[in-house]
C-alpha cells in the first residue's frame, strides 16, 4: 500500500489510505493576545478527537518498563502500553506546538509531555490575563 502525506496546518502526517490521519487542527495560532479563543478551540478540537485527557492529565502514563526472564536473566521492556500512550501524548504536544507562533512555541520546548507544556501555557498567560481584567476594572 503506497504511503500517503496528509497536511494538517504546520504539521505533515504520514498515514495509508486505510488509516486516516485524526489529528484536530486549532483553526488559529496562539500569541500574546487570543489565549481564551485559542484555549476553547484547543479544547474542543481535543475533546472532539477523544484526546483532551492526553492534554489535561487524566488519561496517565502506565509504568514505562516491565521485567521479563528471572534470575540474572531479567532485562527491562518498554511496554506496549506506554508506548502507545507516549505516541498520543505526542500527537497532543505537536497540535499544541503547531498551533501557536514560534517565540511562545519555543519556550515550551523543554517539556516532555503535552500536560506539562499546557500547564506552562496557562501559567504563561494567567498573569496576562489578570493584569488584562484589573486595568479594564480601572
Amino acid at each position: 500500500m503506497a504511503m500517503q502525506l496528509s497536511v494538517l496546518g504546520p504539521m505533515v502526517s504520514p498515514h495509508t489510505a486505510s488509516t486516516p490521519a485524526m489529528l484536530p487542527t486549532v483553526g488559529i495560532c496562539l500569541d500574546r493576545n487570543n489565549f481564551a479563543l485559542w484555549r476553547a478551540l484547543t479544547l474542543t478540537n481535543l475533546s472532539r478527537a477523544s484526546l483532551r485527557g492526553y492534554l489535561d492529565g487524566t488519561v496517565a502514563a502506565p509504568a514505562h518498563t516491565v521485567t521479563e526472564g528471572s534470575g540474572n536473566a531479567t532485562r527491562q521492556v518498554v511496554k506496549p502500553a506506554y508506548a502507545t500512550w507516549w505516541t498520543q501524548d505526542q500527537k497532543v504536544q505537536g497540535v499544541l506546538l503547531s498551533s501557536m507562533t514560534e517565540e511562545i512555541a519555543s519556550q515550551l520546548l523543554g517539556w516532555k509531555t503535552a500536560p506539562t507544556a499546557w500547564t506552562s501555557i496557562h501559567a504563561m498567560f494567567s498573569a496576562q490575563s489578570h493584569a488584562r481584567v484589573r486595568h479594564i476594572r480601572r
